[in-house]
């Protein structure tokens, strides 16, 4: 018994009964947004075969039948109730008086329309056409003498012969295409009636209470850096607190919320299942694709400016416009070079090192004991370095020191820019510049995806 209170402890958590229930709710209220989102398009399938779902979601939307075509099918079955009684003097006159009534009932649809305002245009003209064809077929008459009101003319004149053959045929082709016509009223606001908020209220609050409790633990626990990045972290749940009509279709983005609540529950493998592995799997195959193509396209733009030439123009006219800089930026490194004692003191260390093993390799020098050699050679050569390096410091610390040195530095630049501008220096640098891009477009072409597990 205890085990079992601890098997229940453990798996039915306040948490995960909370994801459970939010799960069901999001699910709910997908399924109660797409079937909002394609009720007017389904509800001819709708009124056919569930037609107590139009009896219950049409107030909603402000959706009657229009009085036009209502009018018109009442006074057709009233017309076939008739047929069906026994003959007498009353029924004949009833029989003139309906077929004459639906005659005018259907040159007035066929002028006015009222199939437009519902989108149902289609089905208008589908009626017109299944009319204008059996009359065609029936009478004989060619297509390019007969108009739809003809037809109708024809099709509701009684004719003791044919009006049951008629009515019949109305019933099964003509009936299912005007039976959806409706009229939508307009609200106080002059657009149609929409009524969805009632349905979608307790959702909505449920919804806005969980995103703000969530928001409050996530400032309180510092999840993010500010109070304000939960919103944006979390767009999807916010695109779908949007309480306008208008942005209803963004409430589908709540499938992102359901997905995360799935993800982070324990009750499922959702982030780690053969569907989530495939989409990462595709979805990285797409973005390595764009990314090797718009990468192969900079680099073989990059190749046409430099076989053009207007990369050497483009490097020289940057030193040329920096060239005062570059030349404060040497000597200032000069200048720190030669005045740090570390680096004096290790070149002159190397340099000792240097002196001491040519000296022992002098030829001329193999009779004169390894002591004197050694020391004359070490203290000739540091005594040469030590010249050298106070004359160079002599010359830039005097008065005309950084003015020889700017124009050493000068000579040092038109040197290079004159070497640029050599042919043959030119086309052996494009061509290696090419060639090193060239590898780097075939290494960007392979397909890393090729590799890559599900």
């Amino acid at each position: 018994m205890i085990k079992i209170k601890e098997i229940i402890a453990r798996f039915f958590t306040f948490r995960l009964l909370w994801d459970l229930f939010m799960i069901q709710a999001v699910i709910l209220n997908l399924n109660l947004i797409v079937f909002d989102l394609t009720y007017l398009t389904l509800r001819p399938y709708y009124l056919t075969h569930l037609p107590a779902v139009t009896k219950f979601y049409d107030p909603f939307l402000g959706i009657e039948p229009h009085r036009s075509t209502e009018d018109y099918l009442k006074m057709v079955n009233e017309y076939n109730r008739i047929l069906a009684t026994p003959d007498s003097h009353e029924k004949e006159e009833a029989v003139q008086f309906f077929s004459q009534k639906l005659i005018e009932q259907s040159l007035k649809i066929i002028d006015e329309n009222p199939f437009e305002k519902a989108g149902l245009t289609a089905n208008f003209q589908k009626i017109k056409y299944e009319i204008k064809k059996k009359y065609e077929a029936d009478s004989g008459i060619s297509p390019d003498k007969s108009s739809s009101k003809d037809a109708f003319k024809w099709f509701w004149t009684y004719n003791a012969k044919n009006v049951n053959e008629h009515v019949k045929f109305f019933q099964e082709e003509i009936f299912p295409l005007i039976e959806p016509n409706y009229y939508r009223h307009y609200g106080l606001n002059g657009k149609y009636v929409d009524e969805f908020f009632k349905l979608d209220v307790p959702f909505f609050a449920l919804f806005l209470i969980e995103f703000l409790v969530q928001w409050f633990l996530a400032v309180k626990n510092r999840v993010y850096v500010a109070w304000f990045l939960y919103p944006m972290y979390h767009w999807y749940d916010m695109l779908g607190l949007i309480p306008l009509a208008e942005f209803r279709f963004f409430r589908l983005f709540r499938v992102v919320s359901m997905y995360i609540l799935l993800k982070n529950s324990s009750l499922t493998n959702v982030g780690n299942d053969i569907f989530t592995r495939t989409f990462i799997y595709y979805t990285n195959i797409i973005k390595e694709e764009l990314t090797d193509m718009v990468t192969v396209r900079i680099l073989s733009e990059m190749q046409e400016e430099i076989k053009s030439g207007a990369s050497i123009n483009l490097v020289t006219s940057a030193v040329e416009a920096r060239r005062e800089q570059l030349k404060k930026l040497i000597i200032d490194n000069i200048k720190k070079g030669l005045a740090n004692p570390k680096a004096n003191d290790m070149i002159r260390k190397l340099l000792a090192e240097a002196l001491v093993k040519s000296s022992n390799n002098a030829s001329t020098l193999q009779l004169v004991p390894s002591v004197i050699k050694e020391t004359i050679t070490k203290d000739i050569g540091l005594a040469i370095f030590d010249s050298v390096n106070e004359v160079i410091n002599s010359k830039l610390t005097g008065e005309q020191g950084e003015e020889n040195m700017n124009a050493l530095i000068d000579n040092v630049l038109d040197d290079v820019i004159l070497g640029s501008q050599d042919g043959d220096f030119n086309r052996l640098s494009e061509d290696m510049t090419v060639e090193i891009i060239e590898n780097m477009k075939k290494a960007v072409s392979v397909k890393k995806w090729v590799k890559a597990k599900l």
